[in-house]
């Protein structure tokens, strides 16, 4: 992909990151023209832990320096078509074509729906944030989904556009690929590139 969002940093922000540096270096700049995209090649991360921001900002090696935009943020209970959830309050303003969710920490979110809140050690976490993003993704964006599953069903019951839905049991990540007809020839992805 050009443009990432990953909710919740880590390993897999450098893992990514990496992967964005390498396409960078082999991509043809003469099609950047092209392309409606003034973000490309960059990952933005949104976590509500300061400590794990710091934490991996500091394993960055310098050449990936550039590419990573970490963003904090608190995370709120909210109710979503009258479902208890949680949002960031703050995400990064860009249109990612690729979303990795694996955050926030199932402790996180702050509030109380009729004195339900995520600070039950039994409840699973329930991010809405894909939901408000849905209706500006462009055709052929992918979601990968760290774990979640009950999130997933979430999404699920909650997203209105089309999806290929993958589910890897064993590897308890679920893949998700809005599947309409593309856009016009400006809204080109990375995927379209490296394929």
């Amino acid at each position: 992909p050009f443009t990432i969002l990953e909710f919740g940093v880590g390993y897999s922000t450098i893992v990514m990151a990496q992967a964005l540096y390498e396409n960078y270096m082999s991509f043809d700049k003469n099609k950047q023209k092209k392309i409606r995209n003034s973000k490309m090649f960059q990952i933005y991360c949104v976590d509500s832990s300061k400590k794990w921001i710091t934490n991996t900002s500091k394993k960055v090696p310098n050449h990936l320096k550039k590419i990573i935009k970490f963003n904090h943020s608190k995370v709120k209970t909210i109710l979503y078509n009258g479902e208890v959830c949680h949002v960031y309050s703050k995400i990064p303003n860009i249109n990612p074509e690729f979303i990795y969710l694996n955050g926030p920490h199932p402790l996180d979110p702050v509030g109380k729906i009729n004195n339900i809140s995520f600070s039950c050690k039994e409840r699973t976490p329930i991010s809405a944030d894909i939901c408000f993003l849905e209706s500006t993704l462009l055709p052929g964006t992918n979601i990968l989904v760290d774990g979640r599953t009950n999130n997933v069903r979430f999404l699920q019951r909650n997203l209105k556009r089309k999806y290929q839905i993958k589910w890897d049991r064993h590897g308890d990540v679920t893949f998700l690929k809005l599947t309409e007809k593309r856009l016009g020839n400006l809204n080109k992805l990375g995927f379209e590139f490296y394929y």
